[in-house]
């Protein structure tokens, strides 16, 4: 992948982290941006901006594997849906 584009989608991810913790911090603490698909969020990122495919590779698989499943079982149990998440 070209650098431009690596530091392009890194900006992007950051960004709607970002985001996604303006939105969370409304209604609760700013900790909660501590969870770990959160963490797995700045994971992709770093990868993404430093050219690092198995970093971008375990943020990803970790959002798969526990981050996914862990919001839509909160979803439907809280009935709270956020449009970043």
């Amino acid at each position: 992948m070209p650098p431009g584009l690596g530091r392009g989608l890194a900006l992007a991810v950051l960004l709607a982290w970002a985001l996604h913790a303006w939105a969370m911090a409304q209604e609760y603490s700013f900790a909660i941006m501590c969870w770990s698909c959160h963490v797995a969020t700045l994971a992709i990122a770093a990868g993404l901006g430093r050219g690092h495919a198995l970093l971008v590779a375990a943020g990803t698989l970790f959002h798969l594997g526990a981050g996914l499943p862990s919001w839509l079982v909160e979803t439907l149990v809280s009935g709270r849906w956020f449009p970043t998440s």
